[in-house]
């Protein structure tokens, strides 16, 4: 019944959630959000100014979420799509006969670079940012040597898929955007159906028992 004096500051580790939850914790977003003119002074204020506790929680909560990504790619039978998907699927026999699975896990996360889009995991390092393009042409990462996509992309390709379905039914679409939309269309399904893979395999073994 008392009241609280609330401040700000308790709000850090719901601060530090968010940062680490977009795109991983990118010094561009925390420039966006502290309205900084230049990435440098978003680096100074990282680096010098920032209060350190906050600074390690966003870290910590970066790290945890980066290896809960890692450890659903090397998941046994987890779909994974994207031009980056055979090369981790071929390395996840590696993982799962591992000695210390975890550990190596925790590793693998540690080196990684990751950022997301919203529709996929980049793996592209921050010089590369080739990335970006795929941020309006969401396809570009099912054949890009750096894009994952994985099953907690789902719901993404299949309002994607809902889109183009929509475009489509506009009466005045000319040509060129009718064969853009059927090409994110086709696009869209063939990830949805390899996303959906293991949850159909997964409701009918639920089914038989």
């Amino acid at each position: 019944g008392e009241l609280w004096n609330l401040h700000s500051h308790q709000f850090r580790r719901t601060f530090a959630r968010f940062v680490a939850r977009h795109v991983l914790g990118d010094l561009y977003y925390l420039r966006h959000h502290f309205k900084h003119w230049s990435i440098d002074m978003t680096a100074y204020y990282a680096n010098e100014a920032m209060d350190h506790e906050l600074l390690g929680d966003i870290s910590k909560t970066r790290e945890d979420l980066q290896q809960s990504i890692v450890a659903r790619w090397f998941d046994e039978g987890s779909p994974l799509a994207g031009g980056a998907a055979e090369r981790l699927a071929s390395f996840r026999s590696s993982v799962l006969t591992a000695k210390n699975r975890a550990e190596l896990v925790s590793q693998i996360a540690e080196d990684a670079y990751i950022r997301g889009t919203g529709h996929s995991w980049c793996l592209s390092a921050p010089a590369s940012a080739s990335g970006s393009l795929c941020i309006f042409e969401k396809i570009l990462c099912i054949e890009c040597p750096n894009g994952v996509i994985d099953r907690g992309h789902v719901d993404v390709w299949r309002e994607i898929e809902r889109q183009q379905l929509l475009v489509m039914d506009s009466v005045d679409l000319g040509l060129p955007g009718r064969r853009r939309a059927e090409r994110f269309l086709n696009e869209a399904k063939k990830v949805v159906k390899i996303l959906e893979s293991r949850v159909e395999g997964e409701v009918s073994n639920e089914s038989t028992q």
